[in-house]
């Protein structure tokens, strides 16, 4: 499959200050979107691990968007936790 620059590009950033300098990180959706396009067994840990931590502050909403843009099917989502997998 291929994507384009644009879908593959972070929709979000996260600002933060590191050693007296700020730095851009990755939003936790757009790291599990990309995770989920790779789909590889270590990228479905580091999920389910991101779930864990941050479930409660995660935009299901804007995941799933991105998840579309990614081109991302339902398959690559069922691959986690059925708890987990059932609220993306």
């Amino acid at each position: 499959m291929l994507i384009s620059k644009e879908d593959f590009s972070f929709g979000r950033k996260v600002r933060i200050e590191f050693d007296r300098k700020e730095i851009n990180l990755v939003s936790p959706e757009d790291l599990i979107a990309h995770k989920l396009l790779l789909g590889l067994e270590k990228d479905i840990m580091d999920i389910v691990g991101i779930l864990i931590r941050q479930f409660e502050k995660l935009d299901f909403s804007y995941l799933r968007r991105r998840c579309q843009t990614l081109g991302i099917k339902l398959d690559n989502i069922r691959k986690l936790p059925l708890s987990i997998g059932e609220n993306i």
